[in-house]
């Protein structure tokens, strides 16, 4: 399939296309690449020259090859675990938040806090607010983070409970209350799921489960209700949310 010609793209777009299509292959000639993108051989050459002047492309002299260099990877350094989790879930995220209404929510490890990477609250009837996506949460308060507590390995649990007693954060003291931490996570982990009730009738109350992937504790699902609706919601609803989880740790990869 041939892609639109430069032309009409901007030159960014250009080059990021071009690259796509160098990176099929250890190398390529320049008639390789005229007759997979339907480009003009001399669009072609210009965008190819650009790239080598950034270091982002080499060329054989002798055989006129053209091959992709190792600067490539900077543009992949910040994509990891939280960007393919995004990923790989966005689209099944909006289809079951389309089915079941209530919104949606993927979050994940950054410090010691969680993270929403992506929220369905635009594509909710039933969202309290326009979206979470790049919201914060406490890993001992959090339906999110104690859902990932409680479902990480111990070295794991034990190396951010200490942290979170050294960052002098809300949740520092209850961190250092081994008994209260202990009964918490235990109980979530029986249940196989993390709540948190919200304070007041109008707030949000939340249910969330892990993702894993390979063996691994990916990140963590969650989601949104009514706090006079959660029992009922979770009644109804938590089949379909660990059901949404597993298919997005068959997306990711087998486990091991």
């Amino acid at each position: 399939m041939t892609s639109p010609e430069p032309g009409t793209r901007r030159p960014i777009a250009r080059a990021l296309d071009l690259l796509i299509l160098l990176n099929r292959r250890p190398v390529s000639t320049l008639v390789q690449l005229h007759e997979e993108s339907g480009w003009a051989k001399s669009t072609l050459l210009r965008l190819l020259d650009s790239l080598m002047e950034c270091g982002f492309v080499a060329r054989d002299e002798v055989r006129s090859l053209y091959r992709l260099t190792a600067r490539v990877r900077e543009l992949s350094a910040g994509f990891g675990q939280d960007c393919l989790v995004t990923d790989v879930a966005a689209d099944l995220l909006r289809q079951v938040t389309a089915e079941i209404q209530w919104p949606l929510a993927i979050g994940t490890l950054q410090g010691v806090e969680m993270v929403v990477r992506y929220s369905t609250m635009p594509f909710s009837p039933l969202a309290l607010k326009p979206t979470t996506t790049a919201n914060r949460h406490s890993l001992l308060t959090s339906a999110m983070g104690t859902t990932y507590l409680a479902h990480c390995p111990p070295e794991e649990r034990a190396f951010l409970l200490a942290a979170l007693q050294r960052a002098q954060r809300p949740d520092s003291e209850l961190a250092g209350d081994e008994a209260a931490v202990d009964a918490l996570l235990k109980a979530v982990a029986s249940r196989g799921y993390g709540l948190r009730r919200a304070a007041t009738r109008t707030d949000g109350s939340s249910v969330a489960v892990p993702i894993f992937t390979q063996g691994h504790l990916a990140g963590v699902l969650s989601m949104t209700v009514f706090a006079t609706l959660l029992d009922q919601v979770i009644e109804r609803h938590l089949g379909v949310l660990r059901q949404t989880a597993e298919e997005i740790s068959r997306r990711l990869g087998p486990e091991s």
